[in-house]
């Protein structure tokens, strides 16, 4: 995840067949992405989307064993 990504915790997916889903927009608040994901619903009522919260992955290491 990228320093931009990190700013933007807030995506809007679009759900796809075949439990895919496609991102459609990301947002620094989750008010914001609320208010995006009703506009879309407003316009595209047959597709389905969902709005989801999203954090940076810290890898784990294994320490070495001697």
């Amino acid at each position: 995840m990228n320093y931009q990504e990190q700013l933007t915790p807030w995506a809007v997916y679009q759900n796809l067949p075949d439990l895919q889903r496609q991102l459609v927009i990301r947002f620094r608040r989750r008010t914001d992405a609320d208010c995006y994901m009703k506009v879309l619903k407003q316009t595209r009522p047959q597709t389905d989307f969902v709005i989801a919260f999203e954090t940076v992955k810290k890898e784990v290491v294994p320490a070495a064993i001697a």
